[in-house]
Order: structure tokens, then sequence, then C-alpha cells
């Protein structure tokens, strides 16, 4: 029986890369929403995605049996249109449901959320032993570990083929200053997550993708979610966009400069 902390449906760590696509759920029933309104809702969705120039998105209106109604618009990182099939970036929604991954280690007894993070991260130096010492798990969840939204652009956004594991990566925190002691200070940073990969990796043993899939995506049916570089490659995952200047979403395949993006998530 799925508890609280699994949930049979899904709601949605800056590890995660795909979204499943919303052509993986069931076929659309018959909806009970009067053909104005379903109208009115297009209507609202293409007059936002002209106001933002979003170059492309897909949506859909779910009742208690499934999706009623599904649209999509505009064209992809790799310039194709848009389908009901498309996989995009999820970005930091991703992170209730990397959450749920960290909780049914909880749930199963192998890790506990005031676990101290040195417990399983013996190298973890963020803000200096006296600081790191402090640090929970539970800290990184609610993002109260002391760490700084620049920490982010740091370690968390890495998107060489080569980029270092979260394990690897979470040294280079050792040179942050802390925003407060542990637990006082709260700042939305995904740094924080990447640290509860390399927890999650710790306790496991292994990638913290396979966890991700064994523990959460599988068993909410969510089998075409991509959760790993590999995947995304062999998916052929489009690139998301960003805003650049004046505000125009650009694919970072169009940009001429060598340097990497700070982040690829999907305009939607």
């Amino acid at each position: 029986m799925l508890s609280p902390f699994r949930p049979a449906v899904a709601a949605a760590t800056a590890l995660l890369l795909g979204l499943l696509p919303l052509g993986h759920a069931p076929a659309a029933a018959h909806s009970p929403i009067p053909a104005d309104r379903l109208a009115a809702v297009d209507a609202y969705v293409h007059d936002r995605m002209e106001t933002t120039r979003t170059p492309g998105l897909s949506y859909a209106v779910i009742g208690p049996d499934g999706p009623i109604h599904i649209r999509a618009r505009g064209t992809d990182g790799h310039g194709e249109p848009v389908t009901d099939e498309t996989p995009f970036l999820w970005g930091s929604v991703a992170k209730p449901i990397a959450a749920s991954a960290v909780m049914t280690l909880v749930e199963d007894g192998r890790l506990r959320l005031d676990d101290p993070v040195v417990d399983h991260l013996p190298d973890f130096r963020f803000g200096g032993d006296g600081h790191a010492s402090r640090v929970t798990v539970s800290h990184l969840l609610q993002q109260t570990a002391g760490l700084p939204e620049s920490a982010t652009f740091e370690v968390a956004d890495c998107f060489d083929a080569d980029c270092p594991g979260a394990v690897e990566r979470v040294a280079e925190l050792d040179d942050v200053h802390p925003l407060g002691p542990p637990g006082t200070t709260y700042a939305y940073s995904s740094a924080n997550y990447l640290v509860v990969a390399a927890v999650v990796e710790s306790v496991t043993g292994r990638p913290f993708a396979d966890h991700l899939r064994n523990s959460v995506l599988r068993p909410t049916g969510m089998d075409g979610a991509i959760a790993d570089r590999a995947s995304a490659r062999e998916r052929n995952l489009p690139p998301g966009h960003q805003l650049l200047w004046a505000y125009r979403p650009r694919s970072p395949t169009a940009w001429t400069t060598t340097a990497p993006p700070t982040a690829t998530r999907a305009v939607t």
C-alpha cells in the first residue's frame, strides 16, 4: 500500500532532465466541461504564449478519470513542432519528486531527516567543520542549510558532457560562506538538492537517478520520465529555452558563445 510519501499520482532536483509526455497519459476522457469553456482556456493560453513569447508548450485539462483536453503549440528546442509526446525539461518543479525519493529511504529506516549530512558525507565541509556538522537532511530539503542562491551557479548548474557527479561537486561548497546557522535562514538554492542527491547516493550505493526511478517514477507509472543524461541522449531530449536580451527566448543550441548556459529549463 502506498503511503503519503509514495503518492499514487505524482505531483511534479535540478537533476531531473525530462518530463513524462502528455501523450503517455490515458486517452482523453469524455469532457464534462462545456466546449466554450475549453475554448476559453485555449484562448487564454494562446494569449499568454504570445505575450510571453513562449516558443512552445503543451498542456492538458485533467479530470477525475484522466486527461479530457490536450493541446500543443509552437516549437521545441530543436525547432520541431511541439506535440503531446514532446518531453519538456522539469527544472525546479522536480524538487518535490526528489524529496519523495528521500522520504522512501526515511520510511524504510535507511535515513532520518535529522541525520547530520556528515554522517553520510564525511567530507562535507560547507561553512567549515562547525557549520557543516550541524546541517541535517531536513535543512537541505527545507532550504535552510545556509546555502546562498549563488551556490546554485557554483555547483548545481552543470551542463558539460563530463560534468562531475553530485558527490564530487559537493566539495566545491567548502569555501561558500553560510547565510546563517543551519535552520535559521531560508534561501532557495538548488545546491541544497545537489547535496541531497549526494546523500542518497551514499545511502543507497547507487546513482541518484537509479534510486529515483525505482522508488518514485516506476511505482507511479512514470516510465517515460528522463532522469539521467544517457537517457536524455537516447531520447534526443530537446534543449530548453532561456530568456536572453529583451526577454527573448533562445535555445542554447542557437548561441554563438562557447560558454555553457546557466540554465536549460523549458519556457512553458
